[in-house]
């Protein structure tokens, strides 16, 4: 015979003990997604009356500024949404996630089947007409002193009892920890990417982190430049020049990164990108994309500009190199401070020709062995042209 399941409700120590061996041996490799899932598919296994979870995480990320993970009972699984502008947000600013997390409230407790209870949160006058009659939100402190929130509601009748909000409360105090964990590693692995590029976060994080660790790889290089940005420095001011630039660097990486490109480094006012050549595959696909990013840049800044030019505001020009080569991918500079990217003689190169763009009053333009790999409709032979730092014609 198997034992009966434990109930947090009916044995509260061994209810207790259970939910902390799920918290102190979980599945290695959990994210924060499945330690929600993992809490509260235990804290249900246990009798608890659960019916939907919600885990709010401040988090930092260019993009937004919370991670939501809901549990809900009636799907058997735990979404992430991602919060932009929360802070401002009346229902957030109004609602027991910001006493909890701004005013240091430790416990918000709305027995909402008592119709004397007030309503004196947003949200709680909904959740009360979902037929949920107990409502529980607590703080989830972390050690590095930032404070999040978990809320926990249930439409059981009589809600929850005050052992099983106990366990709930006592435990989080574990899971926090655990969260935070898991936090900082997405944290990481966000700024890396955000600051690297995927490919290079990659890198670093699988431990090439000392000067010289790399590889040499086929890739096709890409430079961009914002063209007469010196002048615009001088003339514009600051927040329209940056706007400027934003403008011109959102039309170049979207193309790269919607054709498998990585931008590698931001040089000013100019983009280093790389498309990586798969072995097997030889040059032609990396080329096929890189020609398609750069038609699409083309196309992007043209419809950007005209949308600029019709407010009165500035447009931008700029010019693209396209070659192949071999470089150099990995660490430079010193022990103490590295920076991950591309370097050598193809890199060098794709920098001269991307300097011919103005002068040859072309939008973009490639080497030869990059041409190699278009058809005759795709490109047009400029001739051998006089690069600067290169001791013979190169043909573009």
């Amino acid at each position: 015979m198997t034992s009966p399941p434990v109930s947090l409700r009916h044995d509260p120590v061994a209810g207790r003990l259970a939910l902390r061996e799920a918290l102190l041996r979980p599945p290695p490799g959990l994210d924060t997604l499945g330690l929600v899932f993992l809490f509260c598919e235990t804290l249900s296994s246990l009798g608890v009356p659960l019916e939907r979870s919600r885990c709010v995480l401040f988090t930092l990320h260019p993009l937004f500024h919370a991670r939501s993970f809901v549990w809900d009972t009636r799907i058997g699984s735990t979404t992430e949404v991602h919060r932009h502008g929360i802070q401002e947000l009346p229902d957030y600013t109004k609602s027991p996630v910001a006493a909890v997390r701004e005013q240091g409230v430790a416990r918000i407790r709305r027995r909402l089947e008592d119709p004397g209870v007030p309503a004196d949160f947003d949200g709680l006058a909904g959740l009360r007409e979902r037929g949920v009659t107990d409502y529980l939100c607590l703080p989830v402190p972390f050690i590095d002193g930032s404070v999040h929130a978990m809320s926990f509601a249930t439409v059981a009748a009589g809600g929850f009892v005050d052992v099983e909000a106990d366990a709930i409360e006592e435990a989080l105090r574990l899971l926090a920890f655990l969260m935070e964990i898991t936090a900082r590693r997405d944290v990481t692995n966000v700024m890396l990417r955000t600051y690297l590029g995927a490919d290079a976060a990659r890198h670093v994080l699988s431990g090439q982190v000392r000067l010289g660790d790399g590889e040499t790889i086929t890739s096709v290089i890409w430079l961009s430049d914002l063209r007469e940005f010196t002048a615009m420095t001088d003339s514009l001011p600051r927040a329209e020049l940056l706007e400027l630039l934003d403008a011109f660097y959102d039309a170049v990486v979207t193309s790269i990164e919607n054709e498998d490109g990585e931008v590698l480094k931001f040089i000013g006012d100019a983009v280093l990108a790389a498309v990586p050549v798969d072995p097997a595959g030889g040059p032609a696909p990396a080329v096929r994309r890189a020609l398609k990013a750069a038609q699409d840049a083309m196309h992007r800044a043209d419809a950007v500009n005209a949308s600029r030019r019709s407010q009165g505001r500035r447009p931008f020009a700029f010019g693209i190199a396209l070659h192949v080569g071999e470089v150099t991918y990995g660490n430079v500079g010193v022990p103490e401070r590295l920076d991950f990217t591309v370097i050598g003689p193809a890199v060098n190169l794709a920098s001269r020709i991307e300097g011919l763009c103005r002068p040859l009053g072309e939008f973009a333009l490639a080497s030869e062995v990059f041409a190699s790999h278009c058809s005759a409709e795709e490109v047009r032979d400029l001739g051998p042209q006089t690069v600067r730092g290169v001791d013979h014609p190169v043909r573009v």
